[in-house]
């Protein structure tokens, strides 16, 4: 016969041990609402997850998952992707070049067609970049090369690009060290169609989409459950206008500006985002050899180590977070075995391309924060 005494030992008994099974559910279970542990922004700054400042120091990486071609053969696709973005070349970035991002650019159209091998891909790539102390960001390159049946200019996000970040966006939800470049280089009519979206664009193939506004993708990807950084392009057509979310950085691109060295078009650049939102140099590059002759400019082999060094100060000074383009042969690396850097005191027609002197942004006192 249980007692009374002893009953309410069994059920002080139970209440502990499930007190306990729901605290060790708790433990292991990967919560989004974490977020006070998650980069964001706050005024025009990053911080950390230990409520720190930070800028992004980083790279830009081409690989096979932002184009369709390659495809066709599945096994060089895996051969090139791993030979360019492995956990010796994420050290090496971190250890020697004193980075902590990297810049992956994605195409949505080889997303879908092979999903399950594009994960296969990516998953390892970003635990290996994380591991090796480098912010990943994602960024949609939706264009022609990346197996777009619109051709080229269809330029602007789509109905499918909803779709790529609803998918995205989900898998990575809990990843604090992966960001959202939410369009690569979009191009729209007005500042009201940059937030809101309308009308119709064609591409060169004859087919056509609906415009889908900025704020429509950063919906997309907070619907998800997501608090991670999204980073917005297009601040040339924003005018006044912004993104309605708190946790929003603002990117640019520049190659031909590097060149010109004026600091007053950078400013221009940036408008009215400048001193009030995190800013990003997406991708940057000098190059003095370019086929584009727009990129050359004034550079030349005898100005190039100026030209960097000023860039570099400029984005230093305005504590603007960027990724070069891009960590590759031949434009930051002479080679993939040592990873030297390329120079510019050297005319070398096997380095048609060069990004500066590489050494200057190895050695520049803006690099680490």
């Amino acid at each position: 016969m249980i007692t009374k005494k002893r009953l309410l030992q069994l059920l002080l008994l139970i209440i502990i041990v499930a007190a306990s099974i729901t605290l060790l559910v708790e433990q292991k279970r990967p919560s989004a609402a974490r977020t006070n542990v998650l980069p964001h922004a706050q005024g025009a700054q990053l911080i950390d997850s230990s409520g720190n400042p930070f800028l992004l120091r980083g790279a830009q990486i081409e690989n096979p998952l932002a184009y369709m071609n390659p495809w066709k053969n599945i096994k060089n696709v895996q051969n090139d992707f791993t030979r360019k973005l492995n956990s010796n070349v994420f050290q090496e970035m971190s250890q020697n070049w004193h980075m902590n991002a990297v810049r992956l650019p994605l195409s949505n159209w080889v997303f879908t067609k092979y999903q399950k091998q594009f994960l296969s891909l990516l998953d390892p790539a970003i635990q290996q970049a994380n591991q090796a102390g480098l912010y990943v960001i994602l960024d949609l390159h939706d264009y022609r090369q990346g197996g777009s049946p619109y051709g080229s200019g269809a330029n602007a996000p789509k109905p499918e690009s909803v779709t790529f970040w609803k998918a995205i966006a989900a898998h990575y939800l809990n990843n604090p060290m992966v960001m959202f470049d939410a369009y690569n280089e979009a191009h729209y009519t007005s500042a009201n169609q940059w937030l809101n979206g309308g009308g119709i664009q064609t591409g060169s193939t004859g087919k056509t989409a609906q415009v889908i506004g900025m704020q429509a993708l950063v919906n997309t990807i907070r619907a998800t459950g997501t608090k991670q950084i999204i980073i917005i392009g297009g601040v040339h057509v924003a005018d006044t206008l912004r993104i309605k979310d708190p946790n929003i950085m603002y990117t640019a691109h520049t190659y031909h500006k590097v060149a010109a060295g004026n600091p007053t078009d950078w400013d221009k650049e940036w408008g009215s985002f400048k001193g009030h939102y995190p800013l990003f140099y997406g991708e940057w590059a000098l190059l003095p050899n370019s086929t584009v002759s727009r990129r050359c400019q004034t550079a030349t082999m005898q100005n190039a180590n100026q030209k960097v060094t000023a860039f570099l100060n400029y984005m230093g000074q305005n504590q603007i977070s960027w990724t070069a383009w891009q960590f590759d042969v031949p434009y930051l690396l002479q080679n993939r075995t040592t990873f030297t850097p390329t120079r510019l005191n050297r005319r070398d027609w096997m380095i048609p391309i060069i990004l500066g002197n590489a050494t200057l942004l190895m050695q520049s006192p803006g690099w680490v924060q």
